[in-house]
């Protein structure tokens, strides 16, 4: 039974991914450039064959599952899921846009599967597995829908610190105590951030041959300060709500931050995740 807490976290998330997805799908193909390099890890992670059948969780907008779609041509399937509604509505545009025909939808909730046990050769989620709340929860059903034998393939954030696409907004808002740190139990971007937590959970869960790597990625903005702030403000609300009460100083010290990053026509940041992978 979920605690009045976790339940909170869950309806904050329903209310931020709603709210937010028609910006997600407006910028889906700079952040689908941006994040380019971690749909790959993930796509090796998981070991795609021909023919697989696939679950993509937190599917957003599309990515990875449209490129999975494409990796397991001509009889494979992946099912694209998301928590709200409104995100796989973009997705669905998007796979349509491409002509991808062996991809559905499904608004899922990853601590309830709506689907039957072993169903899938493959599970993947790209920054989708911190934000549960129950993570032990989300994880065994997970392993009830994957087949036995099946693979399943994580990516999430190393820390804060290490990945300065997010300090350069972040610092200085905080400094300005316009944005707070989040509760120690919230399901965050970073819930993951220790080296080997995420395995100490697959490991709990009951999964073998549990594997993680650390990566250093390209992690580029192809675009300028001024419109990735504008991306930022209209995808997350907190950010939002500390970005609209910031002052100009904050403001241009934010700009000058990630224009420290300034590769032609993109900001070129770098990222550390990692891509973790296990077998039922």
């Amino acid at each position: 039974m979920p605690t009045e807490q976790q339940a909170h976290y869950k309806q904050a998330m329903r209310d931020q991914w709603s709210t937010a997805a028609e910006a997600w799908g407006a910028n889906h193909p700079k952040f689908a450039e941006m994040s380019k390099h971690v749909t790959a890890a993930i796509v090796v992670a998981a070991d795609l064959k021909e023919g697989h059948h696939v679950l993509d969780l937190a599917g957003g907008t599309g990515e990875p599952s449209l490129t999975v779609a494409r990796q397991i041509l001509p009889e494979g399937t992946v099912i694209c899921t998301d928590l709200v509604q409104p995100m796989l509505d973009a997705a669905q545009r998007n796979a349509k846009d491409e002509g991808l025909t062996n991809i559905t939808f499904q608004q899922v909730d990853m601590e309830d599967i709506p689907f039957e046990d072993g169903r899938f050769d493959r599970i993947t989620a790209r920054f989708g597995i911190m934000f549960p709340p129950d993570t032990q929860l989300a994880l065994s059903e997970i392993k009830r829908v994957l087949k036995p034998g099946g693979r399943v393939a994580f990516t999430v954030w190393a820390p804060i610190a290490e990945n300065p696409s997010f300090t350069v907004i972040n610092g200085p808002l905080m400094a300005a105590g316009l944005l707070k740190p989040p509760p120690p139990d919230a399901p965050t971007p970073f819930r993951f951030g220790e080296p080997g937590s995420l395995t100490a959970q697959l490991r709990q869960a009951g999964f073998n041959d549990v594997h993680e790597e650390v990566r250093d990625i390209e992690w580029a903005w192809p675009g300028t300060a001024e419109e990735q702030i504008a991306f930022n403000r209209a995808t997350l609300t907190t950010t939002r709500n500390a970005l609209d009460a910031a002052p100009p100083e904050v403001i241009e010290q934010i700009k000058a931050g990630m224009n420290k990053h300034k590769d032609g026509d993109r900001l070129n940041y770098g990222a550390k995740i990692y891509v973790v992978w296990a077998v039922k």
